[in-house]
């Protein structure tokens, strides 16, 4: 008897788990998957891609998504500058993508040929290829040996730079806007110079760092006074450095 009582009872958990099972997965499984993705983002992606770069092109549940890896993932992207993954219960996720925001463009030694890279604020770069050609930014030069090619960074002494440029065009796009070419110093001083080119004028300006509104201000404006005068073709550059105007001549 008591075998028996047993026996039921057994039976009956069995059969509770085998209709939780059916109940799961009939009713609740569909409405746990993730089948439904909201992305916000100003980088182009259609919706196959996003769904192979998320891996929710395959069945994927609620509970078992991991956000941060996820998250992780996406912004192994160089177009990805920071990546905001979120779930809404039962079956949804929302993404939001950064993308990284072009401040300066380069040039390195491809196979054969000059090849241009879009370079941001941290120094990473995230563009390459002929098309980018067609953006209007400064060009960095002298770079060669703070590059670090294998992982598509310059290296951190160039940093405050590239900080000081994104400055620069948040609180003045117009001086940024006339930057032609910054050349990095060889480091005879011990710190980061940099030669200035303005697409305004033909002079170029020798700069210390910081290079603010303050110092670009007055490098146009002396640039402009000495070009008046009709001296550009005498003075090679103009030195601005040690807080005096310092100007080399051409050689005769």
């Amino acid at each position: 008897m008591k075998e028996r009582k047993m026996l039921m009872m057994l039976t009956a958990v069995l059969g509770a788990v085998l209709l939780l099972e059916v109940l799961f997965n009939l009713i609740l499984a569909p409405r746990l998957r993730v089948n439904s993705v909201v992305l916000e983002s100003d980088i182009p992606l259609n919706d196959e891609a996003l769904l192979s770069l998320t891996g929710l092109d395959r069945d994927n549940w609620y509970f078992s998504l991991d956000v941060e890896e996820l998250t992780r993932s996406l912004e192994k992207l160089a177009i990805v500058e920071e990546a905001v993954v979120t779930k809404q219960f039962p079956n949804k996720m929302s993404i939001r993508l950064d993308s990284r925001q072009p401040l300066v463009m380069s040039l390195t030694m491809g196979e054969g040929e000059m090849k241009p890279l879009i370079i941001d604020r941290e120094g990473v770069v995230f563009l390459t290829g002929r098309s980018v050609l067609s953006y209007n930014l400064p060009l960095l030069t002298g770079i060669e040996n703070t590059w670090e090619a294998e992982q598509d960074l310059l290296s951190g002494e160039v940093t405050p730079l590239l900080e000081d440029l994104d400055r620069l065009k948040n609180d003045s796009e117009n001086l940024y806007n006339i930057i032609s070419e910054i050349n990095i110093q060889p480091r005879e001083r011990g710190v980061l110079d940099i030669e200035l080119h303005l697409t305004t004028h033909r002079i170029p300006v020798l700069l210390d760092l910081p290079v603010t509104v303050e110092k670009m201000n007055q490098a146009v404006m002396v640039v402009d006074v000495m070009e008046k005068e009709g001296l550009e073709g005498r003075i090679e550059e103009i030195d601005l450095r040690s807080g005096s105007i310092v100007y080399k001549e051409r050689e005769a």
